[in-house]
């Protein structure tokens, strides 16, 4: 008589878990990476939106669907309701982007066998080129700024960070935050150090962190000695302070032209922004045929050129200096 056992396969059960429950639990996990508070508390947001948006097309106990009820049909839904909401073809990528990641936390978790978003796109790139979708000032606009009265009663601060952004292609944020040390003499030529050593200061990523030749219109109006000026009384060059929980640098600058603007007669929605300015001083450069990856160095790009990334060095500050001092406005 042959003996035999009978056996069974017994599957492992998975945790069961609604979705608010799993986004708590995925915002505690990324705020002990380290991760700066506004990119978890934008992180949170577009997860919540899919959520909200989901709950909202499906049944009256969608409050309580869990994270392994989500299938590839609702991540498919919900991205075409996100293209008809009226973002960018950028928001929309960084919103899809955030609730992958959140699945894909949840799929580590073994909340769910796989991610529902993980073929899913935000479609085809818009094809308006890259440089019309940040608007420049103009020659005549920033002859209407600067030579209004409403700039020349500006604080010296708001003037300052303004021809920084014009002159040196600061972002708003670098400008705002820099430290009278961050003027340095280097091989006899008068530099900005944009980077983060600071212990409030930030760059928005490695490639931000750069020198800076500055501009002879901005040693003929005084910048260093303005600088050694606030070396001997102050911490920061300007008076500006981080604001809100993602700690914005640029934020009071930008409300304050925002108002000058107006003051001036500029349209709000028809009118260039702070941003603009480091957007002019890129294309200045760019109608003057300065390589790219000259410019790339200067305002804190990624090297576009893959072989110059890999084995080319810096170019030093003098030979910058020189391309730098070509833009002139003719204001």
């Amino acid at each position: 008589m042959s003996e035999y056992r009978e056996t069974t396969t017994v599957a492992q059960a998975k945790p069961v878990i609604g979705l608010n429950e799993a986004l708590s639990a995925f915002i505690i996990s990324k705020q002990k990476s380290a991760i700066r508070p506004f990119s978890i508390k934008q992180l949170e947001q577009r997860a919540r939106h899919f959520i909200d948006t989901v709950s909202s097309k499906s049944t009256p106990k969608a409050e309580r669907k869990c994270v392994h009820d989500i299938t590839s049909a609702d991540a498919m839904t919900y991205r075409d309701e996100l293209l008809t909401q009226g973002r960018s073809y950028k928001s929309n990528k960084e919103y899809l982007a955030a609730i992958f990641q959140f699945f894909k936390w949840c799929q580590l978790m073994n909340y769910c066998t796989s991610n529902p978003f993980e073929s899913v796109t935000v479609g085809q790139k818009p094809k308006a080129k890259p440089n019309q979708a940040r608007d420049r000032w103009t020659h005549t606009e920033l002859k209407r700024l600067l030579s209004s009265s409403s700039f020349k009663a500006s604080t010296t601060d708001f003037k300052w960070v303004t021809r920084l952004m014009l002159y040196g292609g600061l972002r708003p944020s670098e400008a705002c935050q820099l430290k009278p040390g961050d003027i340095k003499l280097i091989d006899g030529v008068h530099c900005i150090s944009v980077d983060d050593s600071g212990t409030v200061q930030r760059l928005k990523n490695l490639n931000a962190k750069r020198y800076v030749p500055i501009h002879k219109y901005l040693l003929e109006q005084g910048y260093i000695a303005f600088v050694e000026h606030r070396k001997s009384t102050h911490t920061q060059q300007f008076d500006f302070k981080p604001v809100g929980i993602n700690e914005d640098w640029s934020k009071t600058y930008c409300k304050q032209l925002a108002k000058l603007q107006t003051d001036i007669g500029m349209q709000a929605n028809k009118r260039p922004t702070a941003y603009g300015f480091r957007h002019t001083f890129i294309d200045e450069m760019k109608q003057l045929d300065i390589s790219e990856h000259i410019v790339a160095q200067i305002v804190g790009h990624a090297n576009p050129n893959i072989t110059f990334s890999r084995y080319g060095k810096d170019v030093n500050v003098a030979a910058l200096l020189k391309d730098i001092e070509r833009i002139e406005y003719q204001i």
